[in-house]
């Protein structure tokens, strides 16, 4: 009688492969969703096929993938953004510059990063540059989170109130 332990083995083997799979497609994937939600994206002048699972297709304007297929940048411009940006979006590993000026954004996300941080997640240190021109931005409570490796922040044209975090000193 043939033993079973060799195909228990082989199908335990490859419940751990699978398991073990990177998410980061996926990941990116909900990060960008979110985006999308919290930006009134059904509104956007360029929208998302957020049905889409690969974020580094066409199905995404503006977002551009390194060669790891990492979202590495999002450019928005003049898109028609509105409302706030998911703090999510400073959790995407790869991601080295985000550009959504001439927009109405309200909420740059920065004061929700603490939530994220407490769900587990923690915050890219690839950011380089943040560009917010001409927006509807309030604050800049929280953006000392993201000081590692910003190098430059437009903020231009926007309805900032409050201090500039200690961290940028």
């Amino acid at each position: 009688m043939p033993s079973v332990m060799p195909s228990l083995v082989m199908a335990t083997l490859a419940m751990c492969a699978f398991l073990a799979r990177p998410t980061s497609a996926l990941d990116e994937k909900q990060v960008l969703s979110h985006f999308y939600s919290n930006a009134d994206g059904p509104n956007w002048t360029r929208g998302w096929d957020t049905d889409e699972d690969d974020v580094c297709s066409e199905s995404y304007p503006g977002v551009s993938c390194d060669s790891n297929g990492r979202v590495s940048e999002i450019d928005l411009v003049d898109n028609n953004l509105s409302g706030s940006i998911s703090p999510h979006v400073y959790t995407l590993k790869g991601l080295t510059r985000i550009d959504v000026s001439k927009n109405r954004i309200t909420n740059a996300g920065w004061n929700r990063i603490e939530v994220v941080e407490n769900m587990g997640n923690s915050v890219s240190d690839s950011i380089e540059v943040i560009k917010l021109t001409d927006n509807l931005v309030n604050s800049v409570e929280g953006l000392g989170k993201l000081n590692a490796s910003l190098k430059e922040l437009h903020m231009t044209y926007n309805n900032l109130k409050g201090t500039m975090p200690s961290e940028f000193f």
